[in-house]
């Protein structure tokens, strides 16, 4: 009991003096994982709606990259500093100032997160830019409200209870886990010859 104690404050010890490193190393890989499941989910999707069940192997890791890449980003600096700023604004831990950060957390800065993954991955992807545009637009207003749902809870328990130097990455675990909703979601384009969803295409093959 008391070496895993000793182990924990090493651990604590060793993420207070390189917050940026571990934060942002931690978010890169979550969010490859995420990337890595979405990538074969969007497989299956492209196997049934094109009838090539050898398409399955396509990985692209030019995404799978870029994905690290942003992963270490949110991680290791916009999570940090919108927390560090939100705890700035309005300091305390009391329920009024808890709900108003967790609030102005979802309508700033996952507005801005879910806007850029979306346009990424559909650029990424080789769509034109005019319907990734168009996309985003139509797809923003469900993923808000599915991010209320899913990050209100998170951000009260987050903002109350979890340390700001350990919040960057338990922040980044739910982040890899919504990334695959958002992969879901930016690629839930109609197609044109059938006039349905990639992502109900892809559902069926799930069955």
């Amino acid at each position: 009991m008391q070496s895993a104690f000793k182990l924990l404050s090493s651990i604590v010890s060793a993420i207070k003096q390189r917050p940026i490193l571990f934060n942002g190393t931690t978010g890169g890989g979550l969010f490859a994982g995420s990337d890595a499941l979405a990538q074969e989910m969007e497989q299956k999707g492209i196997a049934i709606t094109t009838h090539d069940n050898n398409n399955n192997d396509t990985f692209n890791s030019r995404r799978f990259l870029s994905t690290i890449a942003i992963g270490f980003v949110i991680g290791g600096f916009v999570y940090p500093s919108a927390y560090k700023r939100l705890d700035r604004l309005w300091p305390g831990k009391d329920w009024s100032t808890v709900l108003k950060k967790s609030i102005v957390e979802i309508l700033t800065v996952g507005i801005l997160v879910n806007t850029s993954s979306m346009i990424s991955r559909g650029l990424l992807v080789g769509r034109d830019s005019f319907h990734v545009a168009q996309h985003t637009l139509e797809e923003l207003p469900r993923v808000t409200r599915t991010d209320f749902m899913v990050w209100l809870p998170y951000n009260l328990v987050a903002f109350s209870v979890i340390p700001i130097y350990v919040r960057p990455t338990t922040t980044a675990f739910m982040e890899a886990s919504w990334q695959t909703y958002i992969s879901n979601r930016s690629h839930d384009y109609v197609l044109p010859d059938t006039g349905t969803r990639e992502t109900q295409q892809a559902s069926l093959m799930m069955k």
